[in-house]
């Protein structure tokens, strides 16, 4: 969080009700969010000019370690291996969780503009290439515990979270949970468990629930940092921006 103005607050160029306010933003490649006042910084740098720990903000790079890892890919389609097209999937997060919950996912492709996802059977799709306004992603994230499907996280458990209908919310759940560093989501009960181990006790496979970390591989590959500011760089400043997702 800068505390000096960069001059370029974006006081009404984004309405944040529609989240991803970073995706939207041009020129933004991380940002950080502080949930006490619901405010959001674009940023122009990955980690910001200034990254350090500060308790009450958290932050992300949208391109996870900069390696070509598939977590997030903009403007980028991974055409083909198509399992369907769903209508009417309001964010990009969203079609992740389309993915999560459909056989054989195993990556993305999202259009913004018409709310069109696509669940892929393959990690990068069959002729994965640039597009303007598509975004993409692969679940798998070289199988770094960003997401794991058929995968328990067994134990650890800071508790068990009921009626949650999604993979996006349970994640949601554990980001509002202290302590919470991992969940598994089991989408047949919509049963969530936040998780106080990277991995829980006992990481195994297991058909019907998924897992993630919050930090995916652990290293400092800013895809996920909690109590963590990465400061200065700012595109600007966003209100009422609610959590952290739409922040990204």
């Amino acid at each position: 969080v800068s505390t000096q103005s960069t001059g370029n607050w974006l006081s009404s160029g984004i309405n944040a009700e529609y989240g991803q306010v970073c995706r939207n933003t041009e020129g933004c490649v991380s940002f950080t969010h502080q949930p006490e006042t619901n405010r959001c910084w674009p940023k122009s740098m990955r980690f910001g000019a200034i990254p350090r720990p500060k308790v009450g903000v958290n932050s992300r790079n949208l391109d996870c370690d900069g390696g070509d890892n598939g977590c997030y890919k903009p403007n980028f389609d991974y055409q083909g291996a198509d399992l369907g097209r769903v209508e009417n999937v309001e964010s990009f997060s969203d079609c992740l969780a389309v993915c999560s919950e459909t056989d054989r996912c195993m990556s993305i492709a999202y259009r913004a503009s018409t709310n069109d996802c696509w669940p892929k059977f393959q990690e990068y799709g069959a002729n994965p290439g640039d597009l303007e306004g598509v975004d993409s992603a692969n679940l798998n994230c070289n199988v770094n515990g960003c997401f794991k499907k058929d995968f328990d996280f067994w134990g650890a458990d800071l508790g068990m979270v009921s009626d949650v209908a999604s993979f996006a919310q349970c994640l949601q759940v554990c980001r509002n949970t202290e302590g919470c560093v991992s969940f598994t989501h089991q989408p047949e009960t919509n049963r969530c468990w936040p998780k106080s181990m990277r991995f829980g006790a006992i990481p195994r496979p297991k058909v019907g629930v998924n897992s993630r970390n919050l930090d995916c591989d652990g290293g400092d590959n800013g895809c996920y940092k909690p109590n963590f500011d990465y400061q200065g760089a700012d595109l600007g400043r966003v209100e009422n921006v609610e959590s952290f997702s739409d922040c990204l």
